[in-house]
């Protein structure tokens, strides 16, 4: 299984858990982001519209996953610090606490994470996140630019396509 699943689905299993997709080179219809508005474990809100102008990456999670742990790292490793947003996607209400899963995913990991945590079920749910662990790497156009599912840890990968999404493709001046 690529991720934690809330339903299977055949198109959740990959023999190569560490390939995404590019939406940038297919012949998919351009994705924007859906419509957002969260507020993070400190109080600040997070919303698509505020966040024209800017690439960031949304990060699609539970508390409870532990094997998510491990893309996490390699996401905080490589994305600027005020462009990643973790996403709770488990509205029960023992996992609403969002400065509690800060802390405990920073106690687990041995760091801290200079990031928001932000509750965000029906953020999950309009971007159609049924597996996690679960990002999307989102352009200044509010374009997803790369999504994946599933464990990654390959920071080199992760660092290409980031800049893809924060500076676009190679342009072809020949």
């Amino acid at each position: 299984m690529v991720g934690c699943t809330s339903k299977v689905d055949d198109a959740q299993h990959s023999s190569a858990p560490d390939v995404g997709t590019n939406m940038t080179n297919t012949s998919e219809i351009v994705k924007h982001i859906p419509p957002f508005n969260m507020t993070s474990h400190d109080g600040i809100s997070y919303s698509s519209q505020g966040l024209m102008g800017t690439s960031y990456v949304l990060y699609f999670s539970a508390q409870w996953c532990s094997h998510c742990h491990p893309t996490l790292t390699a996401l905080d490793n490589v994305i600027h610090s005020n462009r990643l947003i973790i996403i709770g996607k488990d509205a029960r209400p023992e996992y609403e606490n969002m400065s509690q899963w800060k802390s405990d995913t920073e106690e687990t990991l041995n760091r801290t994470f200079d990031r928001p945590f932000c509750l965000g079920p029906e953020v999950a749910e309009a971007n159609g996140v049924t597996g996690i662990p679960f990002f999307r790497m989102v352009n200044e156009t509010g374009v997803v630019v790369y999504e994946h599912m599933g464990l990654f840890t390959d920071e080199d990968e992760i660092s290409r396509q980031w800049n893809l999404t924060w500076f676009g493709p190679p342009s072809d001046n020949s």
